[in-house]
């Protein structure tokens, strides 16, 4: 969910996939943050691209306590009490607690509490950025897709090593 959610964002193949309540159905409902047949308010749709701008922070290694401090801004919104600032994080919600963007916030909460949050990473190729779950034993995945990202950088990287040796 995570990762649909900081990819929902206007990459360079593909655009802002939450511009429209239109347009964001079809994401919101594969991801069950939206009943059948609901339709997303455009609140809705700015808390969700709020929390998508700061997921992005986090991605991006920007854990600084101003992310957190919206983090728990984002959650109290929503009748949620999380504390992402502290070493023991905590969660408390409030009965019936159902909106996008409170479900998107326990989501993160579980992440970071069951400790899968660092395999959720961007590519390394910056062209690209995209957001993937690492799924590798050694936690070392480096692109969304070796295919794309990685098959790209290594003959990028290998190209540039023999123009330096021929020059060198």
């Amino acid at each position: 969910m995570l990762v649909e959610i900081a990819n929902s964002r206007a990459l360079s193949v593909r655009p802002d996939l939450l511009a429209t309540p239109a347009e964001a159905v079809a994401l919101l409902r594969t991801l069950a943050l939206l009943p059948e047949g609901g339709t997303p308010t455009e609140a809705d749709l700015d808390e969700i691209r709020e929390f998508r701008s700061v997921l992005n922070r986090l991605l991006a290694g920007g854990e600084d306590t101003e992310v957190r401090t919206t983090l728990n801004t984002l959650a109290r919104r929503v009748a949620l009490n999380a504390d992402f600032t502290s070493e023991e994080a905590t969660l408390t919600a409030a009965p019936g607690t159902d909106r996008p963007l409170a479900r998107l916030v326990i989501h993160l909460f579980r992440t970071v509490s069951d400790n899968t949050w660092p395999r959720v990473r961007l590519c390394a190729n910056e062209e690209c950025a995209a957001a993937f779950y690492d799924t590798t034993r050694s936690r070392t995945q480096r692109w969304h897709s070796y295919t794309d990202c990685g098959n790209k950088s290594n003959v990028a990287a290998h190209r540039a090593r023999a123009r330096a040796a021929k020059t060198g």
